[in-house]
């Protein structure tokens, strides 16, 4: 498959679907009813027997040759769904592996195939659900990537931090789609929750609604007050602060400070994704120049 992060979203992604198929079923109890039925049948054969020495040979043959097969089937079902547990884990680990290479087209392909039909495991599944809207929003599939961290959020109960990633991935997609009053109730329900507002993720939200909305004083005031939790829980993801911090500078007039913002947003992440992530932050990119980007951001 020789895809790379620049080929353009599939058009047959069906979220809906997705969502939708991949969700386990019930395991089928056949195998119980032929084994039940099967030992019934042995019970009435073996009491309908008599004292008849030959007929008690022929049903103690026919009760290990029975008991034999139903050992066989059994193992067989055990290690065909073990087998096809690992190959759904290994599948989900080969996305995982993709999205942090940032292989985006890659990871949409096995995804498209691995939750096109019911999977076996709930947390594979959840894990791939995750795994989808990261990859919808690297393709600015913003509303999709909602729904699908909405179902996650309604549906399924996870631990504390990793519905907190969720929640603020979610409200960062609610304002790139401008559905600025749906991002800040999200903003509010994240805030409830415990050490939510020091976190690098929630004070990266929260800027972000600030110079969404035209609030430059309030979204620089934000940066200051948590720029060193934002480095020190976001890493280079850091950049994004930098950028939307350096965007208020500028429409506050402070140019120099906006440089520098700019200038360390630049040195942490390579232009092309910031300008991806930020379509807004090209005015910043018309006014000053980026740093080269040192080769592990890149």
């Amino acid at each position: 498959m020789n895809m790379d992060s620049t080929t353009p979203f599939p058009g047959w992604f069906d979220v809906p679907a997705m969502i939708e198929r991949s969700s386990p079923r019930a395991r089928s109890n056949w195998w119980r009813w032929v084994v039940a039925s099967a030992l019934i049948g042995l019970m009435v054969a073996m009491l309908s027997g008599g004292s008849n020495a030959t007929a008690d040979l022929m049903i103690r043959l026919f009760t290990g040759v029975v008991l034999v097969v139903l050992m066989v089937i059994g193992g067989g079902v055990v290690v065909a769904l073990n087998r096809a547990a690992a190959a759904e884990r290994d599948q989900v680990e080969q996305v995982e592996r993709a999205v942090t290479l940032r292989q985006w087209s890659v990871a949409a392909a096995i995804l498209h195939q691995l939750l096109l039909r019911p999977m076996l495991s709930h947390r594979a599944r959840v894990e791939a659900l995750i795994y989808l809207s990261n990859v919808l929003g690297r393709y600015h599939k913003f509303a999709e990537a909602i729904e699908v961290q909405t179902y996650l959020l309604q549906t399924v109960e996870m631990d504390g931090m990793t519905s907190f990633g969720l929640r603020a991935s979610r409200a960062m997609a609610m304002l790139r789609e401008d559905h600025l009053l749906d991002a800040d109730r999200a903003l509010s329900e994240m805030k409830r929750m415990p050490g939510a507002a020091e976190t690098g993720l929630f004070a990266l939200a929260s800027i972000f609604r600030d110079v969404k909305t035209g609030h430059h004083d309030e979204a620089i005031e934000q940066f200051e007050k948590h720029r060193d939790v934002i480095a020190r829980q976001l890493g280079h993801r850091s950049a994004d602060a930098h950028l939307l911090v350096a965007l208020s500078y500028r429409a506050r007039g402070m140019t120099d400070q906006a440089a520098v913002h700019f200038r360390n947003a630049t040195l942490l992440a390579p232009s092309i994704e910031l300008r991806r992530r930020y379509p807004e932050s090209a005015v910043l990119f018309e006014s000053f120049s980026a740093a080269p980007a040192p080769p592990e951001a890149s």
